[in-house]
């Protein structure tokens, strides 16, 4: 749902706050997130714990032993059957606020939200969440500010790109890592306190350079062959 009445500022009292007005949809977006915030994680045999008196107080109150349990991150705990559902219902949830929400509200809120206005990362925080509710496709159409990555180099992120035989040294040793400059697209791994540059022997042992400049200025984890994980250092 887009709300083409929508108007907003910067306030600069605020450290570039930004404030919204003829908002239509933030009233809902609030009652969705309130309605998953408060939802009763023992109906999906789920809980949160961080020591174990709270994990034998969850085991407790969704009637499980240890065994029957699994750590999901973050301190969720769980059925493997009670997560799915958990899961299923978080969707459904964003579903909703996909087609009742506008996408350029929610981002705006959660640029406040996350202080995107002082952090280091920039907008990065509310701008995932944003392409993780409303989907890639609308990219084009948020009004950003504060940007660490371009439309580009936040589609990049999610991708995992397949680069065979990149190494480093004069005895080939695999990357961890690789650094593309962000002058010529370069390739460059870190090592020993110093930028080595990285080749690739399946290119006549060439010094590997991004041909896509949405790559540049981007460090990737190199795992497997592939080029994952992509971010700004």
């Amino acid at each position: 749902m887009k709300n083409d009445q929508l108007k907003h500022n910067r306030d600069w009292n605020c450290d570039g706050a930004i404030q919204m007005e003829n908002v239509m949809t933030l009233k809902r977006y609030h009652e969705i997130k309130e309605e998953t915030y408060n939802v009763n994680l023992a109906n999906y045999d789920c809980f949160f714990a961080f020591n174990r008196e709270q994990l034998e107080e969850g085991l407790k109150r969704i009637g499980k032993t240890k065994d029957q349990i699994y750590k999901y991150g973050n301190g969720l705990f769980g059925t493997h059957d009670g997560f799915s559902r958990y899961m299923n219902y978080l969707e459904r949830a964003d579903e909703r606020i996909k087609n009742e929400c506008d996408p350029q509200e929610v981002y705006f809120y959660e640029f406040n939200n996350h202080e995107c206005m002082i952090d280091s990362a920039g907008d990065t925080s509310a701008i995932e969440l944003v392409i993780h509710i409303f989907g890639n496709d609308v990219l084009p159409t948020i009004t950003r500010y504060n940007k660490l990555y371009s439309t580009e180099q936040l589609k990049l992120r999610q991708t995992k790109i397949k680069i065979e035989g990149l190494y480093f040294n004069d005895q080939p040793t695999i990357p961890p890592y690789v650094w593309f400059s962000n002058i010529d697209g370069k390739a460059y791994c870190h090592y020993d306190n110093a930028l080595r540059p990285v080749y690739n022997a399946l290119d006549d042992d060439k010094q590997f350079v991004a041909k896509d400049k949405s790559w540049w200025g981007m460090s990737a984890t190199y795992k497997d062959g592939k080029l994952c994980e992509w971010h700004k250092d």
